[in-house]
């Protein structure tokens, strides 16, 4: 019984990252690439990629994945770019990489 149990968690985990895969590629359909390589990380181990399109002089979502928590999301509006640029501390060895990269954008 609890074997049987513990195969429907594993599949219902499974479904719902598959979802999530999901969910990330029709929102990454939705701007081209700009930057194919790591924009930087942050003091907590994230990493940011910068997507948006290549004739635009500002980025159109930031992309962040959280290696701890296996998840992905986005800051993708003006205030959020903006709270996200006051957050990263400009004197942090990696943070100050993602910073510079970010106000390049």
């Amino acid at each position: 019984m609890e074997a049987r149990m513990e195969q429907i968690m594993h599949r219902m985990e499974m479904e719902r990252e598959r979802k999530k895969d999901e969910e990330l590629k029709s929102i990454l359909k939705k701007y081209p690439l700009r930057s194919t390589t790591l924009t930087g990380r942050d003091r907590y181990e994230r990493r940011y990629y910068v997507f948006g399109s290549p004739d635009e002089k500002i980025a159109a979502a930031v992309f962040v994945y959280d290696p701890k928590l296996k998840e992905w999301g986005r800051y993708e509006t003006q205030q959020q770019l903006d709270d996200l640029l006051k957050f990263l501390n400009p004197l942090g060895i990696r943070e100050k990489d993602v910073l510079d990269q970010l106000k390049a954008h």
